[in-house]
């Protein structure tokens, strides 16, 4: 039982440690990025190949862990008409369960577009094995120069 909790105050520590500081290292967690312009509309959608064995966590609070968060940003005048996640996974490591994604999440948004050529998105993120670590990316994403992410993804899987 005292190994059990020892185990969990490790855990609890890691996750801590990892709030404090944060990695802008990807390689644990690569972003692939796919967008699409038809009716004055943006597609995105974001591919999260994750290292394996590690995990991220959901895109929601739980009572360990930072959630994934993707955030918009300048997107003055546009309006995100949609967003989803693919289906999280439940975990549990060091007695601890929690709900997240290991080897590939995806998000897919839509935006409207004006007068704007660009837009950012701000991505943040804790990869954890034996123990985490907060990483972020920010995009631009080019609204005048975007190709068909339909024929991105087709090509790289054919």
């Amino acid at each position: 039982r005292k190994n059990k909790m020892l185990k969990r105050l490790r855990y609890i520590f890691f996750v801590l440690i990892a709030f404090c500081s944060t990695a802008k290292a990807t390689e644990l967690v690569k972003i692939n990025e796919y967008t699409n312009i038809h009716d004055n509309k943006l597609e995105l959608l974001l591919e999260f190949d994750i290292a394996p064995d590690w995990h991220i966590f959901a895109p929601y609070e739980q009572e360990f862990g930072a959630p994934l968060k993707i955030e918009w940003k300048n997107i003055a005048g546009n309006d995100v008409l949609e967003e989803s996640y693919s289906k999280t996974k439940r975990y549990t490591q060091e007695m601890i369960s929690f709900d997240g994604y290991e080897t590939k999440a995806f998000y897919k948004s839509t935006i409207n577009l004006f007068d704007d050529e660009y837009t950012n998105i701000k991505i943040q993120w804790m990869v954890c094995k034996d123990e985490c670590i907060n990483q972020e990316k920010e995009l631009k994403i080019d609204k005048k120069n975007t190709p068909d992410f339909y024929n991105k993804i087709n090509q790289r899987h054919t």
